[in-house]
């Protein structure tokens, strides 16, 4: 089987790691300070530790405080350095590495290529046709690989248009704001910004922790709360104006044309009207913003 080399290699990632076990065991409400032993066995992060003790002559607990490894590992590296002169681990049997370059550069070809949809088990699968005599890393090897060596981590999608981005749209835009700069339109003295936004009462996380066989239960009050409707204005000045409503369902027409009346009183009456006047509001292409009432 071809050499493996080790796939954890600057000082920063383990520190986060290390450090991201710490804020896992701190939600879940415990002191116990965890570290993930490759962190430990890696010679960069020993060797830290020594100089840190020997050079910066920090004391264990200052050295486990800012690395976020425990004070009995950092005294056994320390003492075995002191003793020995050796810093790397001794070598022990164990399962030797799974992880090599080339297989690193498949993972990445294959992720880049889906846009990064592919799932665990579509990875896992793809490794064991492409290197069939060997050992393939499993779900958490190629999980850990892809959080903390590549850094592309788990997030929730956002749909985008393929031409959304290209050079000829850009230009497009660019042309429309030039457009509206001789039609008196400037972003920072005569124009004000328009929004909304929606959320329920009884909205709670997505992900909470339960025991094994048992659901993650949050209680609520009703499943028919109601909703909130939060409505914006604002400029390169700030906030013009903002507007917090109970609704049973959202942002209707007539709830926008308060809004809307009430900006524009406040706007009419600002001592800034005379100068910068008149003003361009500027919003999305929601239905109810123009509704024929409002345009009224």
């Amino acid at each position: 089987m071809p050499a493996g080399r080790s796939y954890h290699g600057k000082e920063m990632r383990y520190r986060m790691r290390a450090r991201n076990n710490d804020d896992a065991n701190a939600d879940e409400g415990t002191s116990r300070q965890t570290h993930d032993k490759k962190i430990t066995k890696n010679y960069d992060m020993r060797k830290l530790i020594v100089e840190k003790k020997n050079i910066y002559l920090m004391t264990p607990t200052e050295i486990s405080k800012e690395l976020h490894i425990p004070r009995t590992t950092v005294n056994s590296i320390c003492k075995k350095f002191a003793e020995t002169g050796e810093i790397a681990v001794s070598n022990q049997p164990g399962r030797p590495t799974i992880w090599t370059d080339e297989m690193e550069k498949a993972v990445d070809d294959m992720v880049i290529a889906s846009d990064g949809t592919i799932t665990l088990r579509q990875l896992r699968e793809e490794l064991l046709q492409a290197f069939p005599n060997m050992t393939v890393p499993s779900y958490t090897s190629i999980c850990d690989y892809l959080n903390y060596d590549t850094r592309l981590m788990l997030k929730k999608i956002e749909r985008r248009e393929d031409n959304r981005n290209k050079q000829d749209t850009i230009k497009e835009r660019k042309v429309y704001c030039q457009s509206l700069l001789t039609e008196g339109v400037d972003y920072m003295s005569n124009c004000i910004f328009v929004d909304e936004s929606g959320f329920n009462v009884n909205m709670v996380r997505g992900q909470a922790r339960a025991r094994p066989n048992e659901p993650a239960i949050v209680h609520i009050e009703s499943k028919k709360a109601e909703n909130i409707s939060i409505l914006m204005a604002i400029s390169s000045r700030g906030i013009e104006l903002c507007s917090v409503k109970l609704v049973q369902a959202g942002t209707s027409g007539t709830i926008f044309n308060e809004f809307m009346g009430e900006l524009l009183n406040k706007v009419e009456a600002s001592a800034s009207y005379d100068t910068n006047g008149p003003y361009f509001f500027i919003m999305d292409n929601a239905r109810f913003h123009y509704n024929k009432e409002l345009k009224e």
